[in-house]
């Protein structure tokens, strides 16, 4: 497996948060140093789990993979969703979501820039 697509994978997921977090109402960055451990921790998981997880996932959501890439995106970011859920509760004092809505928009903005930085690479 190359390096280089993980590590730009990553890296457009950490950057993207913290864009997506200025330009998104109710995300908080409390704590940057600890924003960035999130972000770092997150994409490093997506880039190298995500496809992984999705292939896994397809085979309970079968129905949302006849939907074609949409479907393919959808599953993405609910998994992109659930890395910021879990990474944000671990390093508590970082970044804030105030609601499910909030961290669904950034989950979904976020793996839309991953899917762009992978199609490039």
């Amino acid at each position: 497996m190359a390096v280089g697509p993980i590590i730009a994978s990553a890296g457009a997921f950490a950057i993207g948060l913290f864009v997506m977090a200025t330009v998104t109402p109710n995300v908080v960055i409390k704590d940057t140093w600890r924003a960035f451990q999130v972000a770092s921790v997150a994409g490093i998981a997506s880039a190298l789990l995500g496809k992984l997880v999705v292939a896994l996932m397809s085979l309970i959501f079968l129905p949302i993979l006849l939907a074609g890439p949409l479907g393919v995106f959808f599953l993405h970011a609910l998994f992109n969703g659930a890395l910021l859920f879990g990474a944000s509760h671990y390093f508590d004092d970082g970044i804030r979501f105030a609601s499910l809505k909030t961290l669904s928009l950034v989950a979904a903005g976020l793996t839309l820039v991953q899917m762009i930085v992978r199609s490039g690479v």
